[in-house]
């Protein structure tokens, strides 16, 4: 929560990353908050609750009197004589620990053997599906034709859609030439990683999600088959580097194998 002053941009990429899990499989659910149960600590918490609150977010509670009354009623619950004088140690800034842009490795890379193809695809699916002509979006920067790769190794007829700020994967309506639905909208900034196949470089696959201490947790993947791989990947690469700025120690440069 300290992330809402200190790192803005990191925030608003975690809040994307859990508006993106929750409206895939936990949309009713709600969100409650769990504070330090201290007026003063709780001052972030009670600052992103209003954040949500003013964006009009459903099912938003918090936890009356935070982590220190659950666990005090839990000891107590548990062991009715022991002593409560130790103190519960709480989380201090200082112990936050990030893992910045700066001098990461690409996202982008050429993978032989993509685990991706064991596995199921995770789907980031929107609840609205409102029908658009394509032609007319003027606020996709570009798109390019593909197939998704779906469930049981579908191929589903798709468009990849980029805008300053997110990808879209778009579904072509029936029976409405140059007309498409949004199947999954992904803030560019929660790519994780793009792979590119040496034996077949139009399949790429995109991994979706976020980064705690660290340690990355993806929440959708998607894979696709794109006759202008290439290029759709540098759009997605130059739009990224737009959000977020490259020291010169950094790659610019994507290689996919064409043999």
């Amino acid at each position: 929560m300290f992330q809402l002053v200190d790192a803005p941009s990191q925030f608003e990429i975690a809040l994307s990353s859990l508006d993106s899990f929750k409206n895939a499989q936990k949309f009713d659910e709600h969100i409650c908050f769990f504070g330090y149960g201290d007026e003063d600590q709780d001052q972030f918490m009670n600052m992103v609750i209003a954040r949500f609150l003013r964006d009009g977010r459903s099912h938003v509670t918090f936890a009356q009197g935070g982590y220190r009354d659950k666990v005090s009623e839990l000891v107590t619950q548990a062991a009715p004589t022991h002593s409560m004088g130790t103190e519960v140690k709480h989380v201090v800034s200082s112990d936050r620990y990030g893992k910045r842009y700066r001098n990461e490795p690409s996202v982008f890379s050429i993978d032989d053997d993509s685990s991706d193809e064991s596995g199921g695809t995770l789907f980031n699916k929107t609840n609205r599906k409102e029908e658009l002509l394509l032609v007319d979006q003027a606020e996709f920067i570009e798109h390019f034709q593909c197939h998704e790769l779906g469930e049981n190794k579908v191929m589903l007829p798709s468009h990849i859609a980029i805008t300053r700020t997110h990808m879209h994967i778009l579904r072509d309506v029936d029976r409405k030439p140059g007309f498409v639905t949004t199947e999954a909208r992904h803030p560019l900034s929660s790519v994780l990683r793009v792979t590119s196949k040496k034996k077949v470089p139009e399949l790429l696959t995109f991994k979706f999600g976020y980064e705690v201490n660290g340690v990355s947790k993806v929440t959708s993947v998607h894979r696709f088959l794109v006759p202008k791989a290439g290029e759709c990947a540098k759009a997605v690469k130059t739009a990224i580097f737009a959000l977020r700025p490259l020291s010169d120690s950094e790659s610019t440069e994507i290689s996919f194998a064409t043999g």
